[in-house]
C-alpha cells in the first residue's frame, strides 16, 4: 500500500505557520485538525497515512533553499520530504 504524508501542525506552532502561508491556513488550529481528518478518512481507504511534525523554522528553510513560494502544496511536499527522511 502507498504511503501519504500529512503534515501535522503543533497548536504552538499554528500561528507562526498562518505567518508563513498566509490565507491558505484556516483561521483556527481546531479547523485545520478538521480538515486533516477530512483527508485522513479520504485517504486512509486506500493509502498509509503518515503523519509527519513539522516545524515552521523547517518549513521556512525548505522554502527558501530550493527558492519556492509559500503554500499548502508546498507544505506536503515538505512533509513527505521530512517523513521519508526520518523513515516514517
Amino acid at each position: 500500500m502507498d504511503c501519504v504524508y500529512f503534515p501535522i501542525i503543533a497548536e504552538t506552532d499554528y500561528a507562526p505557520f498562518q505567518a508563513i502561508l498566509r490565507d491558505e491556513l484556516p483561521s483556527t488550529h481546531e479547523e485545520w485538525l478538521k480538515r486533516h481528518a477530512s483527508r485522513v478518512a479520504m485517504w486512509s481507504t486506500t493509502h498509509k497515512i503518515v503523519d509527519v511534525d513539522v516545524s515552521p523554522v523547517g518549513f521556512s528553510t525548505y522554502l527558501k533553499n530550493r527558492n519556492k513560494g509559500a503554500d499548502l502544496n508546498q507544505l506536503y511536499v515538505f512533509a513527505e520530504l521530512v517523513g521519508r527522511a526520518r523513515k516514517i
